[in-house]
This record gives C-alpha cells, sequence and structure tokens, in this order.
C-alpha cells in the first residue's frame, strides 16, 4: 500500500532505521496474520511508546501547517506588493503623457501599453500587427518588418539598437499632431536575444510650434535687417515683386514663358537674400509648376488655372509682409522705390541742367560725386547673402576679396543687372565651394574664397567697359559629366568632339545645368542664362572658364556709362 513520504519520513526518523517503509509493512503483514516475524519484532518495543510516535506527528504536521502558513501571508504579500508595483509603473507610464507598447518578433503588439497610445496613436494596439498601429502603408510596412527580421535574427553585425535608427521616425496623425517615435530593445538578460521591441510615442506639437515660431521671428528680425541695410535694392525687390503680381493678369499662352520662367528664378533668389521664406517658396512652387506647364505643352484654361493662383498667393504674401514692415518699422515697402525716385529726380534734374548750359566738365564732376556710386559698394552687399548660402549648405567661406580698381558707375544703368547676380553667387556655392572636409582632404584652406576684380578697359575704338571678374576657388566644372549630360539631351549636339570651353560656355543657355538634383535654391539651369540675359540687355558679354578641382571665373564686360541722359 502507498503511504505518505511525509509519514515514511517521520517514521524513519522515529525508529532510527533507513529501512523503515518496509519495515512497518511486514509489521503490518505480521499484525494481520496473528504471527510475528523478525521485523514484527524489531518494531513492537519502540512502538509500545505509540503516543510519542504520534505526538512527534502532530508536532511536525503543525509546524508544516506554521511554515505553510507563513509561506501563503507572504506570497499574498509579494502578490499585493507586485499589483501595487505594477498600478505604481502604470501611473507614472500614463503620467508621463507619453505613448509606451511592445511588439513581439511577428509585429504583433502586447497587451502592455500606455493609456497615452489611444490618443497619440488613435487606436488600441493590444494585439494588433505594429504597421496598423502606425499606419504604415504596405511599402513602408513591409520595410519594417525586414528591419524587425535583422533585430530578432541577430545574424548580421549591426545591434539591433543600430537597425532600429531605420525604423518610422513619426506617425502620421489625423488632427495634425507632430508625434515622433523612439524604439527601445527588451532582452531577456543582459547581452542576451532580444525578447520584444519597445515603442515611446511623444507629441512634439507644441516644440515643434515653438520653434517654428521662433524661427519665423529670428527670420522676421534678419529680414527687417537686411532690408534696412539695403533700402533701395529690398524696396525695388518688392516693387518688381508687386509688378510681376499685377502683370499676371495680361498673361496668357503667347507669353514667353522661358523670360517668366527666369524673372521668378530671380525674385526667388531675392526672396531668399532677403530672408522672406515663405516668399521664396512661393516662387519655387510657381516655378516647378511653370517648368511642368511648358513641359507638357498646357492649354490655354490650365494656364489660367496656374497664374491665378499664384497671383492670389503673391498678393496675400506681399500683404502680410507690407503690413508687417508697416507695424513694427513704420515705412511702406512698396513706397520706397517711388521715394527714391523722387529724390532721384531732383538729383538728375540738376545735371541735366548743368548738361544743357554746356558745361561739361561741371556735369561730369557733378555726376561722379553726387549720382554715382562705388561699384564695390554696390558689390559688397552680397557678402551677407553668400555667407547666408554657405550656411545654408554647411559650407564656410572667407569675406569677399576685391582687387583691382574701383569704379564709379550710375547705378540706375545696372540695377537689373546686379540684382541678377544672386545668381552667380548661388551658383558658386552649390555648384563650386566644397564643404570644409572635402576642401582639406585636397589640400585647400576650409573657408572658400571669393575674388572679385573690377576695372575700366578702353577698346580700339575708344569706347569704355566696366570689367568684372568674379573667381572661386572651388572643385570647379566636372567637364565630362556635363558633356554627357549634353550627349544625352542633344544627341547631334556635336558634344562628343567640342573642346571643354566649349562645354564649359554652354552653361549660359539656360537649358541645362551641372546640378543633378532640382533644389529650392538650384538645378533647373536657368540662374546663369538669368545673369547672362541681363548683361546682354545692356550690351555686354558673360564668359564662363573652369579648371577641375581649382575654380570658376566668371568674366563680364559691360558697357561703362557714367551719365544720366538714358535714365
Amino acid at each position: 500500500m502507498d503511504r505518505s513520504k511525509k509519514l515514511t519520513r517521520q517514521l524513519g526518523r522515529y525508529l532510527g532505521s533507513e529501512t523503515a517503509e518496509q519495515d512497518f509493512s511486514l509489521l503490518l503483514n505480521d499484525l494481520r496474520s496473528g504471527s510475528s516475524g523478525s521485523a514484527g519484532s524489531r518494531l513492537l518495543t519502540p512502538l509500545e511508546n505509540m503516543g510519542a510516535f504520534l505526538d512527534a506527528i502532530d508536532a511536525s504536521y503543525k509546524t508544516y501547517e506554521e511554515n505553510l502558513e507563513v509561506a501563503e501571508r507572504n506570497l499574498a504579500l509579494s502578490s499585493a506588493e507586485l499589483m501595487q508595483a505594477n498600478r505604481s509603473i502604470n501611473a507614472l507610464l500614463n503620467s508621463l503623457g507619453q505613448g509606451f507598447l511592445t511588439f513581439d518578433r511577428a509585429g504583433i503588439c502586447s497587451r502592455i501599453y500606455s493609456k497615452a497610445c489611444v490618443t497619440l496613436l488613435e487606436t488600441v494596439p493590444s494585439g494588433k500587427p505594429i504597421g496598423d498601429v502606425l499606419r504604415l502603408n504596405a511599402e513602408k510596412n513591409k520595410a519594417l518588418m525586414s528591419l524587425l527580421a535583422l533585430v530578432f535574427g541577430g545574424s548580421h553585425a549591426m545591434k539591433p539598437e543600430e537597425v532600429l535608427r531605420f525604423a518610422p521616425k513619426t506617425y502620421a496623425h489625423s488632427a495634425g499632431r507632430i508625434i515622433e517615435l523612439d524604439y527601445k530593445v527588451s532582452r531577456k538578460d543582459e547581452g542576451g536575444t532580444v525578447e520584444s521591441i519597445i515603442v515611446i510615442a511623444t507629441d512634439v506639437t507644441q516644440e515643434r510650434r515653438a520653434m517654428d515660431l521662433a524661427e519665423e521671428r529670428k527670420a522676421l528680425f534678419e529680414s527687417m535687417e537686411r532690408a534696412l541695410r539695403d533700402r533701395r535694392s529690398f524696396g525695388s525687390f518688392m516693387r518688381h515683386v508687386d509688378d510681376m503680381a499685377s502683370a499676371l493678369d495680361q498673361t496668357g499662352t503667347d507669353q514667353d514663358w522661358t523670360l517668366l520662367l527666369r524673372e521668378i528664378h530671380t525674385l526667388k533668389g531675392g526672396a531668399g537674400s532677403f530672408r522672406l521664406p515663405h516668399l521664396a517658396t512661393i516662387f519655387h512652387a510657381m516655378e516647378t509648376d511653370v517648368v511642368g506647364c511648358i513641359e507638357k505643352s498646357t492649354s490655354a484654361s490650365l494656364w489660367a488655372a496656374t497664374v491665378q493662383k499664384y497671383q492670389t498667393l503673391l498678393r496675400e504674401e506681399i500683404t502680410v509682409i507690407v503690413e508687417r514692415f508697416r507695424t513694427t518699422l513704420g515705412i511702406d515697402v512698396l513706397e520706397l522705390e517711388d521715394q527714391r525716385h523722387y529724390d532721384k529726380k531732383q538729383v538728375y534734374d540738376f545735371a541735366r541742367f548743368l548738361h544743357e548750359q554746356g558745361q561739361t566738365a561741371m556735369e561730369q564732376a557733378y555726376i561722379r560725386r553726387v549720382c554715382a556710386e562705388s561699384l564695390r559698394g554696390c558689390l559688397q552687399p552680397f557678402e551677407v547673402r553668400l555667407f547666408d548660402l554657405a550656411e545654408r549648405f554647411n559650407k564656410k567661406m572667407h569675406p569677399l576679396r576685391f582687387v583691382g580698381e574701383d569704379v564709379m558707375i550710375v547705378r540706375d544703368h545696372y540695377q537689373p543687372f546686379l540684382a541678377s547676380l544672386i545668381h552667380l553667387f548661388r551658383n558658386i556655392i552649390d555648384h563650386g565651394i566644397e564643404t570644409p572636409k572635402e576642401r582639406l582632404a585636397q589640400g585647400k584652406d576650409p573657408d572658400g574664397c571669393v575674388t572679385i576684380t573690377t576695372h575700366l578697359e578702353t577698346d580700339a575704338a575708344q569706347k569704355e567697359w566696366v570689367v568684372l571678374s568674379f573667381q572661386d576657388d572651388g572643385a570647379g566644372v566636372d567637364v565630362n559629366r556635363l558633356r554627357l549630360k549634353l550627349l544625352e539631351t542633344e544627341p547631334d549636339g556635336g558634344w562628343a568632339t567640342a573642346d571643354d570651353a566649349t562645354v564649359v560656355g554652354r552653361i549660359l543657355s539656360g537649358t541645362i545645368s551641372a546640378k543633378e538634383t532640382v533644389t529650392q535654391y538650384s538645378g533647373r539651369g536657368v540662374g546663369m542664362r538669368a545673369v547672362y540675359d541681363e548683361v546682354l540687355k545692356i550690351g555686354g558679354t558673360m564668359t564662363v572658364s573652369s579648371v577641375r578641382w581649382q575654380g570658376t571665373t566668371t568674366t563680364i564686360r559691360l558697357p561703362y556709362h557714367l551719365t544720366i541722359d538714358a535714365l
């Protein structure tokens, strides 16, 4: 018969026998049969004191029950403490306002998540695929599952944390909130196999909006500072923008859209220079749509809809800018140009009076001292724009370096040309100057340099020219890449045998760019053409030469006018 192990152990201890179970069985058999075997004889004497035996058993079970009671109390206490700890952890997680959830190697979310997930991720994640919780499309979900295979597989050199850097960084909230996602791995033990992944969702909407507001205020301050520094150029620029918005009423399918595209590109550059980001964005979008209309030979109705859209956007932004400057500085930016013309008319009228009186020498002296300006002074403001562009492209620049003789000019003869030079400086930064790291690798000064040479020269016909040379020490033009692009776009142009100078000169055509991609700053090939057009309008010439890894030089020759008769 089977007996309790506890009873057997107790019997063994009491009898001092290692074979107590067998001996006890023999004793029971002897008692049933009425005989007395050897085993029975051995046990009879100890069992005469059966009361003591039973007392020992009773004491043993009392001790067992007490120990069991203590264990049950400890277990209940531990369970209560664990439940309290869980409640505390949940309260802590929920109080942080962040969404916490975990999912396994199959991408299925567990039942553990914080209440904030319901608000931030707009769902109860429990039991759902992580791709559905994060609202990923099929392509992004497939990419995430591939990452999970790497994280849980472990058969590669990258750490799970490094792999998860490529997981989705944001959640597209339906109410426009900005939700950032972060990922942590949970292991069975330190350095062991990944058991699950923790997703942390954080609402950074307020922080981002505060940062955007700070950036807007910074841009506002910088735009006002630059406008005050060069009131004339800013007034001229804003008048140009206003004129374009008005001219869009008369724009039709017979419009020279190529010229319009260059004008838009110039104004986009000006908006960037005067730190008017919203206006620059409008011109960039407008430029993109105009390019699309040109390439698709858009119908008249679509042309009209396109220009109407941007006329409205420009009018709204002009109103915002005008009101901002009027409220803050008490000036009307659209009247700056008109006031300048009024003051200038009085200055010019006296020069004309001297001319009518035959006072040629006095007229020239008056124009030179009163009407004319330093060409270097006209170019110096571009230094601020040069630094600004360099900062945007993570590059470094020395201040502009001027050499040669300064030239006094009547600015109105050259104003459109001067405004277009923003494209030239943008090309120098975007196409030419390398990053500090790249320059150091080539043994160059980490800061790029632009040297501007100005002087007057007289040709064989005794005609005077003002010559400007813009030389950078950047990477130069990659002639081979430019040649290949020309072969693709103009296979019959003879570019395979054309010399390098001819290929580089093609940059001025306005139909090709050395850039591979289009950005808000360059890539359409129209910037240098915009400068070239202004040079041609005033009867000048423009050439570009380049030496790979040494730099590019743009030379411009303009007829020299120190008169006001044509103004």
